[in-house]
């Protein structure tokens, strides 16, 4: 049995390092990340520390690449094309990974694994394929910020309280829901 930490969309690894302080150094830690910007803030931030695998690339459903759209704010953007809140109207072609595909083959049920995901849209089609693959069993604690009414033109609100009454119950206490900046590991 291992520990791991999944952080989809890493950023700048401001997650990462406030897990590390409240966790400590005894998890294998993956920090799945596209913006070239921010992947190479992250290879100079843990670099040097052989527990941090920086995964150059965006969670999806599936293996191969996408458009990725640049937000406005600070290092950030959506492969979904209905994310019109704080875009740029700029483009990137990003590899993804089959995120649910990657947890069956990276995991085990027996680790003990903690996921945080901030991924500005991409987790309702991500969430939708764990809930259908079964990949949810491998993950013990989820830290996810929903982002379908305030960021997404047009979305049906039904799809997210659907994903929300099945994550509540797959993990009852803990899943935390909230914005990212306000997670307490």
């Amino acid at each position: 049995m291992k520990n791991v930490f999944l952080n989809c969309g890493a950023n700048k690894g401001f997650i990462i390092e406030r897990f590390i302080e409240a966790r400590g150094d005894d998890w294998e830690i993956h920090a799945f990340e596209c913006l070239p910007e921010c992947v190479g803030i992250l290879n100079n931030k843990f670099g040097n520390n052989k527990k941090v695998i920086v995964q150059d690339c965006a969670v999806s459903t599936y293996d191969g690449s996408a458009t990725f759209r640049l937000g406005s704010s600070t290092n950030s953007g959506s492969l979904r094309e209905d994310k019109t809140t704080y875009m740029t109207g700029q483009n990137l072609l990003v590899r993804t990974v089959d995120f649910s595909s990657w947890v069956r083959n990276n995991v085990t049920e027996e680790d003990k694994v903690c996921l945080a995901m901030d991924i500005e849209g991409g987790e309702y089609d991500i969430l939708k394929k764990m809930i259908k693959d079964n990949t949810l069993s491998f993950i013990d604690t989820f830290y996810l910020e929903f982002h379908g009414q305030r960021c997404l033109q047009g979305f049906d609100m039904s799809i997210e309280k659907n994903i929300k009454s099945t994550l509540d119950n797959a993990f009852g206490d803990k899943i935390i829901y909230n914005n990212s900046s306000t997670w307490s590991f």
